[in-house]
């Protein structure tokens, strides 16, 4: 269903914008920004862990187990990314108003859209009926 190319450019595409989003200030432009990152970033990681994973996870057998996991791992790596941004708020950034997490809320929501980016590949994968690989 995916290719190696087509995931290659999709994180590389997650990655450049994250990287001229903060040095362009998007943020301050379009207020969704970091949540579209957010969203795609589960996205990416879910599509890599069922490829990754592929054999490991027959489609049909135990899908909660499958939902579970790709849910999961987007969501280890969001709480891994909301680890690194606090770290960068409270040493790189501690002297400046700059504030990766303005709030709580914030942070929750991006767990959601992380998660939420995972969830929809878990459907998609659950719902193919060829098995993903690349």
């Amino acid at each position: 269903m995916f290719t190696k190319k087509f995931i290659f450019n999709f994180i590389a595409l997650i990655v450049a914008a994250f990287l001229i989003g903060v040095t362009a200030r998007f943020d301050r432009l379009f207020v969704n920004f970091d949540d579209v990152l957010h969203f795609a970033g589960g996205i990416a990681v879910a599509i890599g862990a069922s490829l990754f994973f592929a054999k490991e996870l027959p489609r049909s057998r135990r899908k909660l187990f499958i939902l579970v996991f790709l849910v999961g791992s987007s969501a280890i790596i969001g709480i891994g990314w909301e680890l690194m941004e606090w770290l960068l708020d409270h040493t790189v950034f501690a002297n400046s108003t700059y504030r990766n997490q303005p709030s709580l809320t914030d942070t929750v929501f991006d767990l959601i859209l992380d998660s939420s980016g995972g969830f929809l590949v878990a459907l998609l994968y659950l719902k193919s009926k060829v098995p993903w690989r690349y």
